[in-house]
């Protein structure tokens, strides 16, 4: 084959190769971004299986913030085990549920947990355990 006609079958294959590539569909409804779980929240209640805690039954705080660079920060009185500093990270729903996955490093310990925000002000972490199911729910402090 000659250069010229060498050079006219690559551009025949490189504009095929573009246009089929362009005509990609997406796989499925593209979800919604859930609000942010950026920001500051407080906690207002406790359920789980022995559990109705709230500030006022308890004398307790707890406190979250989660900052835009994937650091948080857990201050109060209700749980020296939930308390410091750490990295986390954020796994969308892509189910329908609305659930999403919480995954962060406490102090040096992994762990994780269930999300749900609501009206942008509801902040609920669902650790889902087959012991107590804990459930903390916090609101957003604006």
């Amino acid at each position: 084959l000659t250069k010229i006609k060498m050079t006219k079958i690559i551009l025949v294959l490189l504009v095929v190769c573009l246009a089929n590539g362009c005509n990609k569909q997406p796989v499925g409804p593209i979800p919604p971004l859930p609000p942010s779980i950026i920001g500051e929240w407080e906690w207002y209640l406790r359920t789980g299986f022995f559990a109705y805690d709230t500030p006022l039954n308890t004398g307790k705080t707890y406190h979250l913030t989660f900052n835009s660079d994937s650091t948080f920060v857990a201050t109060g009185t209700l749980d020296s085990r939930l308390m410091g500093n750490g990295t986390f990270s954020v796994r969308l729903d892509t189910t329908g549920s609305g659930v999403h996955r919480l995954s962060y490093i406490l102090n040096g310990r992994p762990n994780g947990c269930g999300y749900r925000i609501r009206n942008n002000d509801t902040l609920t972490l669902d650790y889902n355990s087959y012991i107590d199911g804990q459930v903390f729910y916090f609101s957003r402090v604006p």
